[in-house]
């Protein structure tokens, strides 16, 4: 057996000595020289390539852990015990893995991945990724004198796994089309087309998964690489008026324009918020497509003389930097969704992309003062701060008593109800007005995604109808599979279901779709924390912080990931940054002073907050949440009692907030996660 290296006592072949887990070696960097023969002989060697993502930034004793138990993971599958017993398996160990040899099946290292994939599931912490090729593999003896293995066979098992992310399971596609002539594997196996491994070699590699099995989501190293031709950015178009004071339509016109773009099949449209981020910024047309990861980038200017507006537009090839199309367009402002239709269709015709029979082309002609003020009203809502929200809301309404047909703006007035609720208003006088609204707006306009998610939420909180929050939310992705806000909505369904992975899968494609939004790249921060990945979810909140410094929902979820991970100074900074920018007490800090055992300091902080709810609206939730840290649990349960008749929005994420932890198993919980429309069983976490 050419293949077969020393035998060792108990189990699986080992290519040095056997220490009871895949970390045998000191070093994944030995150096190999060839076995003393005149000729060197290959066979064909079915490789399982495996290692765990993230193994470096491990402590000492955390890496040991974790390969001991990868190890213990790998030589109980069935797999490598049947082909052990058989000689036909060898394990070379690396410093974070291994990988496994097996001579007896080219289905056997497949099988043997599942095996391992399905077992991961109840080590959320081991974070393992795998590659599959068959190639040619020989034995060699290396500078130890210790029988070990090379060959192209492994070397490209390795790339096909480092192209991967955790909880992948990647094929080569000569393993892939050996597999695809049996019908059991082929609705597992997914193209994922070529890619450039290591060292610049191209790789058409396959995903294989099912289920919970293996991860569903494109591996981040293959997207960057691959920019779609039908992919475009609308910047926010530049303001030429002599007046300099339409900075509101240019923005206005642009983010429609995205919307419109959005919409249709085929097409991938890059988020408003990432393609703004490069507003008044001196970035050349290539960085900001990579950036974005799109192949085409629309810029363009605006001049408006009255009513008169002039738009001259451009659509560039961001790699050639050829013009696809330009034009300038003149309309009346009470024709300026018709202009707006006039550049989607130009940018379609010149993308090459087929409109659908679903997607509306023309628009009726508007009140002039009117579309005036829902631009205005659009500008406002895109601000933060209750004045800026509240002049929104009146130009919005303004809007509509001059052509109440305007189903954009009611989806604005909904949109800003929405802001408003918890944070300055009490829900209870801002979510049914949130919600007449976005039912005047698809009333007016089924087809308006943003409508559906705020009226599904408006719906969740009022009723604590979950389903509607899903059917509202799968809707607007029909509508527009763009919207990153829609798979973040989605999402966070997913977490009250239990789904845990696949919340983070839907909020790793909103961050795909608006890669430079901070409300996205909080919403994986926090999706890696209640899956209990607390080193992604820090490094995620870390990202969120460096596209936005000031960027607080609440509370930090940075912050709160270092709460839950003990590193409770690094989050106390945090929170108190937070307290200083927000100008309110913060519940994450008093149950982060708690847990420390500074609890005098954690009744201050709820001496603020019950002080504060004297004067103005403050979550009775949050204030529930501190009491539980502070160990009275009675007088949180009647605040948390007094959050359910206000219908508190923070309810709807209290079965798995990662500060419930002390109430979980207090039945007068399960009952009230139960009255909110969540199932206990599911969507309370048993992790923490």
């Amino acid at each position: 057996m050419a293949l077969q290296g020393p035998r060792c006592r108990g189990g699986v072949r080992h290519l040095c000595q056997k220490t009871g887990s895949l970390n045998v070696k000191p070093s994944d960097k030995t150096d190999l020289v060839p076995a003393e023969s005149s000729e060197i002989k290959f066979e064909i060697g079915h490789v399982l390539f495996v290692d765990i993502v993230g193994y470096s930034k491990l402590l000492i004793n955390e890496q040991s852990e974790q390969i001991e138990r990868l190890g213990h993971i790998v030589r109980g599958t069935e797999q490598v015990r049947l082909a052990d017993a058989e000689g036909k398996v060898l394990l070379l160990p690396t410093g974070d893995g291994g990988a496994l040899v097996f001579r007896n099946s080219l289905e056997a290292p497949v099988k043997c991945a599942l095996e391992i994939s399905r077992a991961l599931k109840n080590y959320p912490a081991l974070r393992v990724r795998m590659g599959i090729h068959s190639g040619p593999v020989n034995e060699i003896t290396d500078l130890n004198e210790q029988a070990n293995i090379a060959g192209a066979g492994i070397n490209i098992a390795q790339r096909v796994m480092d192209s991967g992310d955790a909880g992948h399971i990647l094929l080569s596609k000569r393993v892939a089309d050996d597999l695809q002539q049996y019908p059991q594997w082929c609705a597992m196996l997914h193209d994922l087309g070529e890619c450039e491994a290591k060292h610049g070699v191209r790789l058409h590699i396959f995903n294989l998964c099912s289920g919970t099995l293996g991860e569903a989501s494109r591996p981040a190293r293959i997207s960057a690489q691959r920019t779609e031709e039908h992919s475009v950015a609308v910047l926010p178009f530049v303001d030429l008026s002599e007046s300099k004071n339409q900075e509101y339509l240019c923005d206005g016109l642009s983010e429609e324009l995205i919307q419109a773009l959005a919409k249709i099949p085929g097409l991938r449209v890059a988020a408003r918020t990432s393609a703004f981020s490069f507003k008044g910024k001196d970035f050349g047309i290539r960085e900001i497509a990579k950036q974005l990861g799109v192949s085409n980038v629309i810029e363009g200017s605006l001049r408006r003389s009255g009513d008169r507006i002039r738009v001259t537009a451009q659509l560039i090839n961001a790699r050639t930097g050829f013009h696809l199309w330009s034009d300038t367009i003149q309309h009346e402002m009470r024709d300026v969704f018709e202009l707006e239709d006039e550049i989607t269709h130009a940018i379609v015709d010149a993308l090459k992309v087929k409109f659908a029979d679903s997607v509306p082309v023309g628009t009726v002609k508007g009140d002039p003062e009117a579309n005036d003020l829902y631009f205005q009203g659009l500008y406002l809502s895109n601000k933060s701060g209750e004045e800026g929200l509240r002049k929104g809301l009146k130009c919005f309404q303004t809007a509509l008593d001059n052509d109440p047909k305007i189903s954009r703006a009611w989806t604005g007035i909904a949109r800003i109800w929405i802001y408003l609720a918890d944070a300055y208003v009490r829900p209870l006088d801002a979510y049914p007005i949130a919600e007449a609204a976005a039912e005047r707006a698809l009333a007016l306009d089924e087809r308006d995604p943003l409508a559906h998610g705020v009226l599904g939420f408006s719906k969740r909180v009022l009723y604590w109808d979950e389903g509607a929050m899903i059917n509202e939310s799968k809707r607007a992705l029909e509508i527009d599979p763009n919207s990153a806000l829609a798979h973040v909505w989605l999402g966070d369904t997913f977490r009250g279901s239990g789904d845990l992975d696949e919340a983070v899968e839907q909020y790793r494609t909103a961050a795909r779709l608006d890669p430079l939004s901070p409300k996205v790249s909080d919403a994986l921060a926090g999706g890696y924390m209640i899956a209990g990945r607390l080193d992604d979810a820090i490094e995620e909140g870390k990202r969120t912080l460096e596209l936005d410094s000031t960027y607080a929902y609440l509370d930090s979820t940075l912050a709160n990931a270092y709460r839950e991970k003990g590193l409770f100074d690094q989050a106390i900074a945090l929170y108190e940054q937070g307290e200083r920018f927000t100008r309110a007490p913060s519940r994450g800090l008093g149950i982060t002073y708690a847990r420390a055992g500074r609890r005098s300091e954690a009744e201050q902080v709820l001496v603020r907050f019950l002080a504060e709810r004297e004067k103005r609206y403050i979550s009775a939730a949050a204030i529930g949440i501190i009491y539980a840290a502070l160990g009275n649990i009675n007088e949180a349960f009647r605040w948390l009692e007094r959050a359910y008749n206000d219908h508190d929005a923070v309810l709807t994420t209290i079965a798995f907030y990662p500060g419930s932890q002390p109430l979980r198993d207090d039945p007068r919980f399960i009952d009230l996660i139960k009255r909110v429309g969540l199932d206990p069983a599911k969507a309370i976490p048993r992790r923490y």
